[in-house]
């Protein structure tokens, strides 16, 4: 395991839902904004990428919330540089309340991409000494976490949306957030008001630009007392981009 770092944040009005909670959104800006602070304390961040023409992209997300934290709370954001294996690295996240609750975890696993060719590359050796990994050690969790998402099967809701100049990211694609958002925004208001999202898989299998014709899909299967969810977003021929696995309480 590697360095952690933490940082505080305060809930804002346009961070919150109708009900004046934290969005899901917001809550994974906060993850991004973390690591990314994280890179800079260790000087690794942006500047040692561009000049390297090369970034970090979310390959796949999973995000457990116990609670959503409320407008103008304070919480903790903590972040560690788990393992690196290749081209593949895997960082946890935590949030915390000011009673030092944890309320929200997850982890995610990145690509390192040569900006230029769009493939992914070699962790570089300095980047293991920045965040102190083990170049030697890879547990099974790293493993796990290279496995598949359920996919979808019947298209029961279709949504459909163009990418916006606004959408794009350093990266030149479309931000991770932004499939959230589209994921969020096609899944029925009925079920939004009844249940509260509780986990989240999502796989980015391709990225999509400016302009591209996109479609969210959505399945949906009812249990007793909670949802899971099953959404894929596609581009225009069909082809998947990304995946969602989530469940709802």
């Amino acid at each position: 395991m590697g360095i952690s770092y933490e940082k505080m944040y305060e809930i804002h009005y346009y961070e919150c839902d109708k009900n004046l909670n934290c969005t899901l959104e917001s809550i994974m800006n906060f993850l991004g904004d973390v690591g990314n602070k994280h890179a800079e304390s260790l000087n690794v961040g942006m500047d040692y990428l561009t000049e390297r023409n090369i970034t970090w992209v979310f390959y796949k997300y999973n995000i457990k919330v116990n609670r959503y934290p409320e407008y103008e709370e304070k919480i903790r954001v903590k972040t560690v540089a788990e393992e690196f294996k290749k081209f593949y690295a895997l960082r946890s996240y935590e949030i915390y309340d000011e009673k030092n609750i944890k309320i929200v975890e997850g982890s995610a696993l990145f690509l390192l991409i040569d900006i230029v060719k769009r493939r992914a590359i070699k962790i570089t050796d300095d980047q293991y000494k920045a965040y102190n990994v083990d170049k030697n050690s890879t547990t099974k969790k790293l493993i796990g976490s290279l496995e598949r998402l359920e996919k979808v099967k019947n298209k029961e809701y279709v949504s459909n949306f163009k990418v916006r100049y606004s959408d794009i990211d350093f990266n030149k694609h479309v931000n991770n957030v932004k499939y959230v958002q589209w994921f969020m925004d096609s899944v029925p208001q009925e079920i939004r008001e009844e249940y509260e999202l509780k986990e989240i898989d999502i796989l980015f299998e391709h990225e999509c630009y400016y302009n591209d014709e996109i479609k969210c899909v959505c399945e949906i299967h009812k249990n007793e007392d909670n949802l899971l969810v099953l959404s894929n977003i596609q581009d225009k021929d069909g082809k998947e981009l990304t995946v969602f696995v989530s469940k709802w309480q």
